[in-house]
């Protein structure tokens, strides 16, 4: 059932494919899947008996079809079941705080940093206005300002 599934997709994205039959006889994989159908269905329908199971044949490529037609995929179904964590390595790269050269600050905490000084200073702003500001304020807001334009990009 599962190869029949599987020359059934065969059969759908590359269907000029051309197949050896035994090995010798150049043959299309949708003569041969067609051929597979019109067998398994003659004996199926037709109650012969058969050590060959006819039913899971159909059935895998039924499958197949439904995949392709339903635009399934295995790894929507794992996903469904089961959860899987990926593992990051940390980055090497560390930042160091303007205050002491000494400390090593993350990434998330530098922006947190950033985002606090430029909220208080928007802070400030509101209550004095623009030309209350500093002229390191305003170097901040630039700096802030064009950090948010390239992750942005």
């Amino acid at each position: 059932g599962a190869v029949a599934a599987v020359m059934m997709l065969s059969a759908i994205y590359n269907p000029r494919q051309v197949v050896f039959l035994f090995l010798v006889i150049p043959v299309s994989i949708w003569v041969i899947v067609v051929m597979m159908i019109v067998m398994d269905g003659f004996t199926l329908l037709a109650q012969v008996p058969s050590q060959v199971a006819s039913a899971a044949h159909l059935g895998g490529l039924l499958f197949g079809y439904l995949y392709y037609r339903w635009s399934m995929r295995l790894t929507d179904l794992v996903r469904f079941h089961f959860h899987f964590r990926v593992v990051r390595s940390r980055p090497r790269l560390k930042l160091f705080s303007p205050e002491s050269e000494q400390t090593p600050v993350s990434t998330r905490q530098a922006d947190q940093y950033q985002a606090a000084r430029v909220d208080a200073i928007l802070e400030k702003v509101g209550r004095v206005g623009v030309k209350g500001l500093t002229e390191e304020e305003r170097r901040t807001l630039i700096q802030a300002s064009e950090h948010i334009r390239r992750r942005d990009k």
